[in-house]
């Protein structure tokens, strides 16, 4: 709960939830969202850029002003979910968070504090390439090293279980390990 951490993870904004969960104030953890999807990235890019603009978003009550402009601007890049689309979906004793993603930063924010979840999110590093792809988890691994954070978390969310090709699942996985 004191130590510095990183979460290696990818897609939407759940990673955000799990990285101040896992993370503290003290020492902001570090995501570092790895994603091939040009949606994806471009997403997350803009995202962040909001988030340290402190004409839009300094305080919470801007952000959450300016969110659904942004939001609007940027429906392309991301779904646009109902609230607890997957509840129904979810096995016994799961509780998945809220969908929609305006609801989820206003429960987000509640839980953390604003001023905790907008440095995670602006200290997020974003790297454009596959899973698949041993040297860029070697080279996160080593900067990782560098920068003093042993505690190295991954969200790979379903990214295993959608690829069918079982030697760059294997390689996934063996990245993931």
């Amino acid at each position: 709960p004191t130590k510095k951490i990183a979460l290696i993870g990818t897609s939407g904004m759940r990673v955000v939830s799990i990285a101040c969960k896992l993370g503290n104030p003290k020492n902001i953890p570090k995501i570092i969202l790895i994603d091939n999807s040009k949606e994806v990235y471009e997403f997350w890019y803009a995202m962040r850029e909001f988030v340290k603009d402190d004409i839009k978003a300094a305080t919470e009550q801007l952000f959450l002003k300016n969110l659904p402009s942004f939001l609007g601007s940027h429906i392309h890049l991301y779904r646009d979910l109902p609230d607890d689309c997957y509840a129904s979906e979810a096995p016994p004793g799961v509780k998945y968070l809220n969908q929609n993603i305006h609801t989820y930063f206003i429960a987000l924010i509640k839980k953390y504090g604003y001023d905790y979840v907008r440095s995670v999110i602006c200290h997020t590093s974003l790297i454009k390439q596959s899973w698949a792809d041993s040297s860029v988890f070697v080279k996160v691994k080593n900067i990782l090293s560098y920068l003093g954070i042993d505690k190295i978390y991954m969200y790979p969310s379903n990214i295993a279980a959608c690829i069918d090709n079982a030697q760059i699942r294997t390689q996934v996985l063996e990245n993931i390990s």
